[in-house]
């Protein structure tokens, strides 16, 4: 298993080859048995993929909870950030997984990151309306008033998306409904 602690570790770009999209297909497919085999063999799911992102941010992203389990138990950088600057946490947020986002921040990943965007895990829930990621961010104390890069906090994501229920979990938890952004009127 040291070697393949060692492969999860590496950090130097690596071709993306047929094993790690198979690897990646098995994560999509929820497929366990495959997803192990291909593991042992020449994939990573810390590497990179065509579309900027990890077969790690992919089983968070779809709630993968045993797939992300085995990743984690063999040693991948948790602090993993794909091209857009996301954590594992914003993917399985704007995923909607809450056991997925439980289990990395029980692995210390940060609740407060911040992608490229500015915007923080709790930003990516409210985004996507997913009202069990977000109580879980919350429970861990995750900034309720963040702005990202724009000025937006969570709250004013969900409002604009038209999620009535996630807005109305943000302002009983004490988002601030008086926050603005930074966009200026012309």
């Amino acid at each position: 298993m040291k070697s393949l602690r060692a492969k999860f570790r590496k950090s130097e770009p690596q071709e993306w080859g047929k094993h790690d999209e198979r690897l990646w297909q098995a994560v999509e497919q929820e497929d366990g048995e495959k997803f192990l085999a291909e593991l042992g063999k020449k994939a990573s799911p810390s590497k990179m993929g065509p579309e900027g992102t990890s077969v790690f941010h992919l089983a968070a992203s779809q709630g993968q909870l045993e797939c992300l389990d085995v990743i984690v138990a063999h040693g991948i950088d948790v602090m993993l950030t794909d091209t857009f600057g996301r954590t594992a946490v914003h993917s399985a947020a704007r995923g909607g997984s809450a056991e997925c986002v439980e289990r990395l921040l029980q692995n210390k990943v940060p609740v407060s990151s911040e992608d490229t965007d500015g915007m923080s895990p709790l930003h990516h829930a409210a985004i996507g309306g997913h009202i069990s990621a977000a109580l879980v961010l919350l429970q861990y104390q995750a900034p309720i008033n963040a702005q990202d890069k724009e000025g937006k906090t969570p709250l004013m994501h969900a409002a604009s998306l038209g999620h009535v229920n996630m807005v109305k979990l943000l302002v009983d938890q004490g988002a601030d409904m008086n926050a603005q952004d930074g966009v200026t009127n012309r």
